[in-house]
Parts: structure tokens; sequence; C-alpha cells
């Protein structure tokens, strides 16, 4: 009850589209906090669920070298239920004594209501893992989309992982 359809077989025809992916791409830079002019999006494919359709937890393990994460655009849909989940599992470096718990965050997408009516977007880095509910009634469709990062010399992808390890660095100095 959930199904895929591989981006090489969905057009968007909405010649305002790319202008608004690409201003959301820089609101999703901001709150990936990575540098925004280095930040692109590639469609992968397209999600249909209906009723009772769910996925299960899982990771973008089969994404490229230069993908940072994954960015979900909630196209206007009729549905309740269907709960986006997503977690950090929290990986401890090599050496480090103190286990990382799990940070899971979950989000409505527009179950207020509006998901008829507006788009809506999550997304997160490569390393967690991401979830989605049932369905209880009616359908909804997404966009997946891979965020892709343009690296420089000698420097490493942005992932959860490191910005947590930066983060409890600063916490404790």
């Amino acid at each position: 009850k959930a199904y895929t359809v591989d981006s090489a077989r969905v057009r968007i025809k909405n010649p305002a589209w790319k202008a608004s992916l690409e201003k959301l791409v820089q609101t999703v830079a901001y709150k990936l906090g990575v540098d925004p002019t280095k930040l692109t999006a590639e469609l992968h494919s397209l999600l249909y669920m209906e009723k009772g359709g769910h996925v299960e937890r899982c990771k973008n393990s089969d994404e490229g070298g230069n993908v940072l994460g994954t960015l979900f655009v909630q196209l206007p849909s009729v549905f309740t239920g269907g709960k986006i989940s997503i977690a950090n599992a929290g990986e401890t470096e090599e050496g480090d004594e103190e286990k990382n718990e799990e940070e899971t965050s979950t989000f409505q997408l527009g179950a207020s209501g509006d998901a008829s009516f507006a788009c809506h977007f999550v997304c997160h880095y490569k390393d967690c893992e991401y979830e989605f509910a049932k369905i209880k009634s009616g359908s909804r469709v997404l966009l997946r989309y891979s965020l892709c990062y343009e690296l420089g010399k000698d420097q490493e992808l942005p992932t959860v992982s490191a910005l947590h390890y930066s983060m409890s660095s600063l916490k404790w100095s």
C-alpha cells in the first residue's frame, strides 16, 4: 500500500516548481547548518501511500558519495495518520566510553488539516533513519529528493553524528 515511482517516470509540469524548490533548498541548508550555495536537490522518486500504507524504519544507504541527506516534499494530499519519525541512532566514536541515546523526532506534516491545501517538507541527514506510520484514511503523495553537497578539497560530508560530537565538545568545554 506504499508505492515508489522512479524519478525517470515522474514529470513536474508546474513552471514555478524549480524556483520554489531552489528556495526550499536554501531553507533546508539553513536548517541543516550547511552552506546553501553548495546544496542541491535531485529528484530520487515519488512515494504514493494509500490507506494502510506505511514505511518501516529504514536508512537511505543506497545514496552516492556526495549525498548529505534526504528531503521529502509532501504534495497536497487528503489523509489521516502517517506521522513521520526521524531517528539519530547516536553512534559513538571509537574510544568513546559514553553511549549516546537515540534521539527521535516525530512530525505530522499537515495533520492539522492543511495537508490538502499546501506542500509540507521534512529533511534529514544521510546517517538518520526514518519511518512513516500507517495512513488511516485517504492517500498521500511525496517527492523524495537526494540532497547533494559540493565538497571542497579534504572536506568531509556533514553528518548528524559529526554535528552531535562537535556540539558535545562545545558543551563540555
